[in-house]
C-alpha cells in the first residue's frame, strides 16, 4: 500500500514539475527579448525588409528563391508589430494572448504564448504538422503543452470560451482543428506574377520556404 501512495505521489510531483517548467526555446526567446528590448522595432523591420528583399527576387517566371525566415527576427516581429496588424487584418487578440513566438521541434513548427486569465497564468507551446497536398498546405495539431505538460488543446479553447465569451477565439480554433490554405499567393512585387510554395522545412533557428514564380 505504502508503494502504491508513493508512486502517486511521485506522479503527481512529476506533473506538477511539468506545469511549472518553461521550454528551452521559450527561455532562449524571453532572454534574447529582455537583452534587445530596445532594438526589437529595429529588428523587426529588419524582418519585414528581408521578406520583401528576397520575395522581390522572384522575377521570371519559373525562377526558385530560397527564403529563410530567422526565428530571432521573426520573434522580434511578433512581440512588437504582430498585434498591430492583427488589428489592421480587423482582428484584436484578445488580452489574455501574449508574446507570441515560433521555435522547431522535432522537425516541426511550434507557436508558443502567454496565456493570463485570472485561474491560469502559464506558457502554452502548440506544435504543428505541415503537409503539401496538392494545390494546397494542410497544418494540423500535434501536440499542445502547458509549460512542458502535454494537455488537450480542446481543454484551453473551453476554458477560453467560458472566461472570454466576449472575445473572438476562432483563429485559435481553426488551427487547433486544422487549417488548409491554398500554397499560391500573391506576389508582393508584381502585379501579374503569383508565388508557388513548392517546400517548407524547419530547422533549428530557421524557417526554409522554398517559392517559385509563375503568372497570374
Amino acid at each position: 500500500m505504502l508503494g502504491v501512495i508513493t508512486t502517486i505521489i511521485l506522479i503527481g510531483l512529476f506533473f506538477v514539475w511539468r506545469w511549472n517548467s518553461l521550454p528551452g526555446y521559450w527561455q532562449d526567446n524571453e532572454a534574447h527579448a529582455r537583452q534587445n528590448i530596445d532594438r526589437l522595432p529595429e529588428l523587426a523591420n529588419r524582418f519585414e525588409n528581408k521578406m520583401i528583399s528576397e520575395a522581390s527576387l522572384l522575377d521570371t517566371e519559373g525562377q526558385l528563391v530560397t527564403l529563410t525566415v530567422p526565428y530571432d527576427l521573426a520573434n522580434a516581429w511578433l512581440r512588437s508589430k504582430f498585434p498591430k496588424w492583427m488589428a489592421n487584418q480587423g482582428y484584436l487578440i484578445p488580452p489574455p494572448f501574449s508574446d507570441f513566438m515560433i521555435a522547431t521541434e522535432n522537425g516541426m513548427p511550434v507557436i508558443a504564448f502567454r496565456l493570463t486569465t485570472p485561474e491560469i497564468e502559464q506558457v502554452i507551446s502548440m506544435r504543428f504538422a505541415v503537409q503539401l497536398q496538392g494545390d494546397n498546405a494542410r497544418i494540423h495539431l500535434d501536440n499542445c503543452r502547458a509549460g512542458r505538460l502535454s494537455i488537450p488543446a480542446e481543454s484551453i479553447i473551453e476554458h477560453l470560451g467560458n472566461k472570454l465569451p466576449g472575445y473572438n477565439i476562432e483563429p485559435l480554433i481553426k488551427l487547433v482543428r486544422g487549417v488548409t490554405f491554398e500554397r499560391v499567393t500573391k506576389h508582393p512585387g508584381h502585379t501579374n506574377r503569383d508565388l508557388r510554395l513548392m517546400d517548407i522545412k524547419f530547422i533549428e533557428n530557421e524557417m526554409v520556404l522554398t517559392l517559385q514564380a509563375q503568372r497570374r
